[in-house]
């Protein structure tokens, strides 16, 4: 998701984008269902366990979109 956040941000793939937006939708939504499932103490758990950056990405990608919107 980086590769394609840095596509965006660096070459102005809007491609990339779209595809950026719609892999974090389906994160969203596979989030969404672990609580309604499981609980959100297990989402919790498993944030404890992220090591590759998702939060950076989903922190810059914000940046971006509410300068769009």
């Amino acid at each position: 998701m980086a590769g394609l956040l840095d596509q965006y941000t660096f070459a102005d793939n809007e491609q990339a984008f779209k595809m950026l937006n719609w892999m974090v939708d389906y994160h969203f939504n596979r989030v969404q269902n672990v609580i309604l499932k499981y609980s959100i103490q297990r989402h919790w758990s498993s944030l404890n366990e992220e090591t590759g950056g998702m939060n950076d990405v989903l922190y810059r990608l914000h940046a971006i979109t509410v300068r769009i919107i």
